[in-house]
């Protein structure tokens, strides 16, 4: 069972767009709350390519290394999942993998 995100009618399971309001839909599911949908956000793509940037620019230091292809890595795989990415990651993303990547993980307010 679906609902539109914005006015909370019950949409059709093939609805692109809420017939109340004409939001898009962003399909939620009302047992789970998990989004159905993927859609990578402008913020999203940036922090991957700035992850995977850091990885390659790191790659001179081997010890950096080691903790940089994990954290991306798991960062990719929460957001595959629709997981949520805690604030501690986030911090921890600023000092040890990129500056400006941990600080649009802060800005980001998706999960």
């Amino acid at each position: 069972m679906k609902y539109c995100t914005k006015c909370g009618k019950e949409l059709a399971d093939e609805a692109q767009f809420c017939p109340s309001c004409g939001t898009p839909t962003r399909v939620t599911s009302v047992q789970s709350g998990a989004t159905n949908t993927r859609n990578e956000s402008g913020l999203e793509l940036a922090i991957r390519i700035l992850l995977i940037i850091s990885c390659v620019l790191g790659a001179f230091a081997i010890i950096p290394l080691i903790w940089r292809i994990p954290m991306t890595m798991w960062y990719f795989d929460k957001k595959k999942n629709n997981e949520s990415v805690s604030l501690t990651f986030k911090i921890c993303s600023i000092f040890f993998l990129d500056l400006i990547a941990g600080i649009l993980m802060l800005i980001d307010d998706g999960n």
